[in-house]
């Protein structure tokens, strides 16, 4: 995977938001400026028709725009559209998945040069169930993602073999999210032999299955980035979340299961991290302060803060006793002062796009952020501004 032709790519479509061009961008445009250099990156060779089949004809005479293959042997089908379609038909994406179904291709992309959703044809259901991932050019690269298109990941077979496991995983949490609700009388013998192994003795068969049914379930199976049926949302916790308003039954020698929280606490382990959530916060509290705002969209694994939507200028990554603020400039671009304390990760492997490290260890080291967030700031504002 060639990241830096991806950042062109990038760069390429934060010129066409910033000069307000996305509404004039064709569907020819995109795939040429945008869709085909994106694939070139991921090492596609379009001009061998053994790897990339372009205009693929379907049975109703509509043209699906690139079928990458095998040796001939169709893997994955591209629908491009314009750069501003916001890929919602779902009428479509239905048509194409059933025409990948007919024609024994696994894998169909639907994209519009920014936005890339994928999909696996083999999964049972409709369209909307069988949604694999997705991912955008805009803001975050997310290489993780990404690299799963690349051509000797779906050659091999490793990208068909991923959307298998998601199905096997999504229906195992439906069964098992079914078993509870239901609480039939399998399922209820089965917790009361564990009951009886943990404690001794059994409750009455009526109070488990009533105490089943009041659960309020919530089953979460991490597969990396994989979420199959739904759009994603982020990071899953690896376990099963139950939660009851009947606490009657919480006779057990686990440990207690605590409610899942939501917001920013879910990137500081659930609340624990108490020390670098409060730094966090204090944080937050500095940039009001020194009326530095910024859009805040968390990613899986870190905090994005933009400018203008698209433009990230620093990034936080949550540890459990400090913060990692991350720069896009080069340590060698901060200015004397700034470099002081800093360490330069611009070519190391890391989860973001950051190029200079600083760490937030105590509410002293905030200062030194801010500065850093200013300089970072002003130079982002300024590259805008040049273009």
């Amino acid at each position: 995977m060639d990241i830096g032709k991806i950042k062109q790519i990038q760069e390429q479509i934060e010129k066409f938001r910033f000069n307000n061009e996305i509404n004039s961008v064709s569907e020819a445009g995109t795939k040429e400026y945008l869709i085909k250099p994106f694939f070139e990156a991921l090492g596609w060779q379009f001009s061998n028709p053994k790897e990339v089949i372009p205009e693929e004809t379907d049975p109703a005479g509509k043209r699906a725009d690139y079928c990458l293959c095998r040796n001939g042997e169709p893997k994955m089908l591209v629908e491009a559209k314009a750069l501003k379609n916001p890929l919602n038909d779902n009428s479509m994406i239905l048509n194409k998945l059933n025409y990948c179904a007919n024609k024994n291709i696994p894998l169909l992309i639907i994209t519009n040069g920014d936005n890339y959703k994928v999909f696996f044809s083999k999964i049972q259901g409709t369209g909307a169930g069988k949604f694999l991932f997705e991912f955008s050019l805009s803001g975050e690269i997310e290489p993780n993602k990404i690299s799963k298109l690349e051509k000797e990941f779906v050659q091999s077979d490793e990208l068909l073999n991923y959307g298998k496991k998601g199905d096997i995983l999504q229906n195992i949490r439906n069964a098992v999210e079914s078993l509870i609700q239901k609480a039939e009388f399998p399922f209820v013998n089965l917790v009361q032999n564990k009951i009886h192994a943990q404690i001794g003795s059994k409750y009455q068969n009526d109070e488990v299955k009533e105490a089943l049914k009041s659960l309020s379930v919530s089953v979460d199976i991490q597969n990396e980035d994989v979420a199959v049926g739904a759009p994603s949302t982020g990071t899953s916790a690896n376990k099963t979340s139950i939660n009851s308003s009947n606490n009657n039954m919480s006779k057990t020698k686990s440990a207690p299961v605590e409610p899942k929280l939501t917001g920013l606490q879910q990137y500081f382990k659930q609340g624990t991290q108490n020390k670098s959530f409060h730094l966090f916060n204090q944080l937050l509290d500095r940039l009001k302060y020194e009326q530095l705002n910024f859009d805040m969209v968390p990613m899986s694994h870190f905090i994005n803060f933009k400018v203008a939507r698209t433009h990230i200028i620093f990034q936080i990554l949550p540890k459990q006793k400090f913060l990692n603020l991350h720069l896009h400039l080069l340590k060698t671009q901060l200015t004397p002062e700034g470099q002081e304390g800093c360490r330069d990760i611009s070519k190391i492997g890391k989860v973001t796009a950051g190029n200079t490290e600083y760490k937030i260890e105590e509410e002293k080291d905030l200062d030194k952020a801010i500065l850093l967030i200013k300089e970072a700031s002003e130079f982002e504002l300024n590259r805008i501004k040049n273009r």
